[in-house]
């Protein structure tokens, strides 16, 4: 399904894919790929952080070896994580990787194109929300006014990365381009100004 959603987006601008089943097999291109790994010490630690549920860590850990060991079959790029760099040091060091691909392009440049990526995301979300609530044993969580996300600012300013807090219900349809922007509080938007 994720090579089906890649596959459904135009062509242009870039677009950064990450997520636990992106294995090397799917990659059409290694050298445009990086996975990042956490030492077990790292992993093990936000694992333990999180209230899971009995077998969820286990499986979480046995899914992290199996990664590991089909990169290193395919012989693809990885940029271990020790939990010393910060998450700005990390992007930095990714954004290297590729910067001769992110200098080609093709890139979002104008707030018009910036938003409609914003947009497109934020749809996402509340897309995968929405077919989450359709299967009989989601609606005993709750529906999707319970439901709080951090949806992205629509500002479309390229240094902006703040988020604005909506239950998924709340997340105005349909979103487009009539639709006003999902602004963090203070932000103007962009496109209109």
């Amino acid at each position: 399904m994720i090579l089906e959603d890649l596959h459904a987006l135009p062509s242009a601008p870039l677009t950064i894919a990450e997520g636990t089943p992106i294995t090397p097999q799917v990659v059409a291109d290694l050298s445009c790929a990086v996975w990042l790994i956490p030492t077990p010490e790292v992993q093990q630690g936000r694992l333990a952080e999180r209230d899971l549920l009995p077998g969820v860590r286990e499986l979480y850990t046995h899914l992290g070896e199996e990664i590991i060991a089909q990169v290193e079959k395919h012989e693809g790029r990885t940029l271990p994580i020790d939990g010393s760099p910060s998450v700005e040091e990390i992007t930095a060091e990714v954004e290297g990787m590729f910067a001769n691909a992110l200098v080609e392009g093709p890139r979002a440049t104008t707030a018009a194109e910036r938003r409609e990526m914003l947009r497109y995301a934020n749809r996402s979300f509340v897309s995968q929300y929405l077919t989450f609530f359709t299967r009989p044993w989601a609606q005993e969580l709750g529906d999707t006014r319970d439901v709080v996300i951090p949806f992205l600012c629509e500002c479309a300013d390229w240094r902006c990365q703040e988020h604005v807090d909506l239950a998924v219900a709340d997340f105005r349809e349909p979103p487009n381009e009539a639709s006003p922007a999902v602004l963090a509080p203070g932000h103007q938007d962009e496109v209109s100004r």
